[in-house]
């Protein structure tokens, strides 16, 4: 019996990030030995143990075959006869087909995925890559985890193979939410960069989840049409290589479809934080006024009356792309004269007055502002 890491926990290693998710393969055992170390299996397709101590997954090393229609059509056999290098080959990119052997302090790399970290590349490992489409999203969230990599040509090839196949209509919608909120939860993750990849491989146009959800139908919703998405993908918003310009728009536009998509009955999960808070914000701004009242009551909604706040930040971004600088530049004013206004002056009146009373300061002040 032979235990190697493997994963996402073997790649942030070499690449210097902190590793969340640890993951073991092993090798020359059986599901009785396993047991009989106290293991737990929870794998239902393939032996998946957790340690008795610290919970941890290890897998038995397998090979996988497809025999089927759909993405549930393989079949997979494990073994003590299974290598490593047999279990990595049935991986996704290079970069998460690398193990390492503790006792010898080495890694397994047979597909040159150490090569493709040192050149910034996703690459995928073999022509099995084809034969689960969701693999076309989860590149898309790598190229949005690790922005700085390059997708090789070979590797957009076949994912624009896949993606023109219709092999992904084969999957269920909530494997593509699954991904999307990924994408959105994870902080080194930069969203507009998976929609970018998506574009580059024609997804919107003929994949049907994506068709529905950001397509051309040209329905509106909370003011975003269906066809935003692709404006801003085909250049009429610059892609920056910082959090700025296309991610906080894309936040709304994400959560518009997310909770209120037209025509589509089997929704995702709940946005994330980020997405809700700035998509609430654009809804306050959308109905407001560019006047002193107006501006206090997006300040307010943006929790920003004594100091700027993320959400307040997020906005002044949307707000860039946009190209509706009056409104920015009124609000960063708007806050500054909220975040001048004392409250000691007020402190003696009776507590359900004090903010009526800085409520009207406040607007005051940005009134005189504004003049």
């Amino acid at each position: 019996m032979k235990i190697y890491r493997v994963g996402g926990a073997v790649r942030d290693q070499l690449m210097g990030r902190e590793c969340v998710d640890v993951d073991y393969v092993v090798t020359g055992a059986t599901p009785e030995q396993m047991l009989a170390l106290g293991h737990e299996q929870v794998g239902a397709s393939f032996p998946v143990f957790l340690h008795p101590g610290t919970r941890e997954e290890y897998a038995l090393a397998r090979t996988e075959t497809k025999t089927g229609q759909g993405y549930l059509g393989f079949t997979c056999a494990f073994g003590p006869e299974v290598t490593i290098e047999q279990d990595l080959y049935r991986r996704d990119l290079t970069i998460n087909a690398i193990a390492w052997d503790s006792e010898t302090n080495q890694y397994i790399d047979p597909y040159g995925g150490m090569a493709d970290i040192q050149a910034n590349v996703l690459r995928h490992v073999s022509d099995a890559f084809a034969d689960d489409p969701l693999r076309v999203v989860r590149l898309a969230r790598f190229s949005a985890r690790f922005p700085g990599f390059a997708i090789a040509a070979e590797t957009v090839a076949v994912a624009r193979e896949i993606v023109l196949s219709g092999a992904m209509d084969e999957l269920p919608h909530e494997r593509y939410w699954a991904e999307l909120r990924k994408v959105f939860s994870d902080k080194q993750s930069k969203p507009s960069r998976f929609f970018l990849t998506l574009h580059q491989f024609d997804a919107f146009r003929c994949v049907d989840f994506f068709r529905v959800v950001y397509g051309t139908s040209g329905y509106t919703t909370n003011g975003y049409t269906s066809a935003m998405l692709t404006s801003l993908l085909t250049g009429k918003v610059r892609f920056d290589d910082q959090y700025s310009t296309m991610d906080t728009d894309l936040a709304v536009a994400i959560h518009t479809v997310w909770t209120g998509w037209i025509g589509v009955t089997d929704r995702g999960p709940a946005a994330p934080t980020r997405v809700t808070n700035l998509a609430k914000m654009y809804c306050v701004l959308r109905d407001a006024d560019v006047d002193a009242t107006g501006l206090y009551t997006v300040v307010a909604a943006a929790r920003a009356l004594t100091s700027v706040t993320p959400v307040f930040n997020d906005l002044l971004t949307m707000l860039t792309v946009q190209r509706r600088s009056g409104w920015a530049a009124a609000l960063v004013v708007a806050q500054r004269q909220c975040e001048s206004v004392s409250s000691a002056p007020y402190l003696a009146l009776p507590p359900v007055e004090i903010g009526k009373a800085l409520m009207a300061a406040r607007i005051a002040a940005i009134d005189q502002a504004l003049q």
